[in-house]
């Protein structure tokens, strides 16, 4: 999964080629900048990476503790300081986190598709 949405995000920066608002002539000057990385802003992979893992330690874990939820405060928070060092926008971040959960949920469904079946047979020989 990490890889899967390390590729997407990698992919998607290339092809919509949008400046970061560091490198971005008319904001750089109204924004404060902490660092300032080259390379495209859209969608945040730090966002997308995040939440991806996250939502699937959540989908996992739900049934056993019904506090799991609150590790979402943790890719919240992250996907916050992206804007506050001025490396994205606020729409990077929603994207990478949509583009996140949705890929944690396709591997959760695949894992269930693929791999528990036989985790189910192995179990009870």
């Amino acid at each position: 999964m990490a890889a899967f949405v390390a590729t997407v995000t990698d992919l998607t920066k290339h092809v919509v080629a949008r400046l970061r608002p560091n490198n971005d002539e008319e904001l750089n000057t109204l924004i404060r900048i902490l660092r300032s990385p080259s390379g495209f802003s859209f969608f945040s992979g730090h966002a997308s990476s995040s939440f991806s893992i996250i939502t699937l330690t959540v989908l996992f874990l739900r049934r056993e503790f019904k506090w799991v939820y609150l590790f979402y405060i943790w890719p919240i928070l992250f996907a916050m300081s992206r804007v506050y060092v001025g490396v994205h926008f606020p729409i990077d971040l929603m994207v990478g986190a949509l583009v996140g959960i949705c890929s944690a949920w396709l591997f959760y469904k695949l894992y269930g598709l693929l791999i528990l079946p036989y985790l189910g047979s192995v179990r009870h020989e």
